[in-house]
């Protein structure tokens, strides 16, 4: 997934995890003058305004929705952009998902794309943004837990080497846990 609305990515969240659970920070200019002015830090890091700012992103309010509780797995590649990495980012250090594949892209910053000269385009970032544990994706992308490369040409009809290996340790995880209550 190349990304996505926030709003998307508040939804799906909204039933895997409770609505006042803070899913990240969006850093921006705005945000970064008020720290500066109230903590007297000229040069704070991202993590650290992320940190102080009370301004998080959270899953939607859902009425008689109980958020899923079982093991989530999440299956990414190098498209895996933006909102998609967010929601990858905040299933794994929120609620413990094994992300399964290939490194995310690192393309988080909010920017807008608009005209310049000579039929050119100019994109420009408004904000940056930290995950819950103070990570940074732009640039940075998720790291899989288990790296599994998708092959270069692959056939609908050819099988998902990602997909099995997801399966694969999802039937370990329930042997696993099987041993735990009968041993």
């Amino acid at each position: 997934n190349g990304g996505g609305a926030v709003f998307n990515l508040q939804h799906l969240t909204s039933l895997l995890m409770p609505a006042d659970t803070p899913l990240g920070t969006f850093v921006d200019r705005t945000m970064v003058r008020k720290y500066q002015k109230e903590t007297g830090d000229e040069t704070p890091e991202p993590a650290e305004v992320a940190a102080w700012s009370p301004a998080k992103i959270r899953p939607l309010k859902q009425k008689r929705v109980k958020p899923f509780e079982g093991r989530i797995v999440v299956l990414q590649n190098g498209n895996a952009g933006s909102a998609s990495e967010i929601a990858a980012a905040a299933l794994k250090e929120l609620r413990g998902a094994t992300v399964i594949g290939t490194k995310s892209a690192g393309a988080v910053l909010v920017s807008v794309i608009t005209d310049a000269t000579n039929g050119f385009n100019l994109q420009y970032p408004l904000s940056d943004y930290v995950t819950p544990k103070g990570q940074r994706l732009e640039g940075n992308g998720v790291a899989p837990d288990v790296e599994v490369a998708e092959p270069r040409y692959r056939l609908p009809k050819d099988p998902d080497p990602v997909v099995d290996r997801a399966k694969e340790w999802i039937k370990q995880l329930a042997r696993a846990e099987k041993a735990g209550q009968s041993g």
